[in-house]
């Protein structure tokens, strides 16, 4: 198994949230979008969870949490551009469509 080195897309296979890949979190030295995951189990069973994606940047071999709204934002809002379904909010919990 080798994975893509990036942030990719989420979605939603039935009731059981799917995150793709959370990119490099210490890797190398580049500045790159990174994320950490936060699951809140709620009730038993993956529909009892809460996901949740708190953006981070990886920058000269440290990963810090993006303490900047305007930031965290736009890696919420590049992420739901390619989520096969589902979106993240405005406090990144991954959410389902109410599309039918």
């Amino acid at each position: 198994g080798a994975h893509p080195h990036v942030l990719q897309g989420t979605g939603w296979r039935k009731d059981t949230p799917v995150i793709y890949s959370l990119g490099n979190f210490w890797f190398n030295m580049k500045s790159m979008d990174t994320a950490l995951l936060k699951v809140t189990i709620n009730q038993p069973g993956a529909a009892g969870a809460e996901v949740q994606l708190l953006p981070c940047v990886q920058t000269g071999g440290r990963v810090s949490l993006l303490e900047d709204t305007t930031e965290r934002q736009r890696v919420w809002n590049s992420l739901n551009t390619v989520a096969e379904s589902g979106y993240f909010d405005e406090n990144g919990v991954l959410r389902k469509s109410d599309v039918v």
